[in-house]
């Protein structure tokens, strides 16, 4: 199976906005999250499936000079956490992922907010 593309929810300012979450489609394959926007600008929503065990989320290395090292994400079952995302350590800047964030899941449901975009 492919990567999944979460299409970012462009949030305007003082503006209640709908969302939804994506599922990948294997923990394998995951999730391509594409960031054309500033770092301070987009926000992931991580919410475990799971009613019993912890489950992660990955955030892969950047290929670019600030890439870091892979970032786990820890979520409780049944929980949901916010995390903002730094481009200049996940962000891949050439290959076949250029412009994306690439995430690996462990049964977690993802969904990206652009934040004052409009």
């Amino acid at each position: 199976m492919a990567a999944v593309t979460i299409v970012p929810v462009k949030l305007t300012r003082n503006v209640a906005s709908a969302y939804t979450y994506t599922a990948a489609s294997s923990t394998t394959d995951g999730f391509i999250i594409p960031f054309a926007v500033k770092d301070d600008k987009a926000m992931l929503l991580i919410t475990s499936t799971e009613a019993a065990d912890a489950k992660t989320l990955t955030l892969k290395a950047g290929n670019g000079f600030q890439g870091g090292n892979d970032l786990v994400i820890t979520v409780a079952a049944g929980a949901t956490m916010a995390i903002t995302v730094d481009s200049g350590f996940f962000k891949q800047v050439s290959g076949e992922g250029k412009d994306n964030i690439i995430a690996i899941p462990s049964t977690v449901k993802v969904t990206c907010m652009l934040v004052h975009a409009g």
